[in-house]
């Protein structure tokens, strides 16, 4: 059985194990920790194919997994990994506060999304008649969609609807740390 630790952990190694599941994908260990110099805590157990995971930062009131995400917690495939694990992480005086924004129950599992599609012409017949339908009025609004890096009027309309609402801001550069070190883009609409 190996232990990882931070630094000590192969970035494709763990993104190996989650799969496409970006919430706990490794880039975050360098996005959270960069941006809001939040010290990490990764920590991985794995024996050939089986694993236990958890990714986590130092704050104010203890270590919390993956802050600014919409899940965090464990990832495992395996349940006595998972123990040791968290034997490993007692034995050492560690407690990683987790939280999620959806109830958990083992009948039910969540997950996000990523379609891929080989053309156009494949995605418009996946979707729903309504949604063609939305499409369609967009095109007579005379949208005009970019897809790019533009993060500068990104984050202008992002800030403007974020005080809105009264909802602390991420960081500029947490968006440009994410276009870094995910496969991602931006996409604006203007009318």
């Amino acid at each position: 059985m190996n232990i990882l630790i931070n630094e000590k952990i192969n970035k494709n190694l763990w993104n190996g194990f989650i799969k496409n599941q970006i919430n706990f994908n490794f880039n975050w260990y360098y996005v959270i920790g960069k941006v809001y110099k939040l010290k990490p805590l990764y920590v991985i157990i794995y024996d050939n194919e089986k694993f236990a995971l958890i990714g986590s930062f130092k704050t104010l009131n203890g270590y919390l997994s993956l802050p600014y995400l919409n899940f965090s917690g464990f990832k495992s495939n395996d349940d006595s990994i998972l123990g040791e694990l968290k034997n490993f992480l007692n034995e050492k005086g560690l407690s990683i506060k987790c939280r999620t924004l959806v109830k958990f129950d083992s009948k039910y599992h969540y997950v996000n999304p990523i379609l891929e599609r080989k053309n156009f012409e494949d995605f418009w017949n996946s979707i729903s008649s309504n949604m063609r339908n939305q499409f369609r009025k967009s095109l007579k609004y005379n949208f005009k969609f970019e897809i790019g890096y533009d993060l500068n009027t990104f984050y202008k309309i992002y800030s403007y609807g974020m005080h809105l609402f009264g909802t602390p801001l991420h960081n500029k550069n947490f968006f440009k740390k994410i276009l870094e070190l995910f496969d991602s883009k931006i996409f604006l609409v203007y009318y």
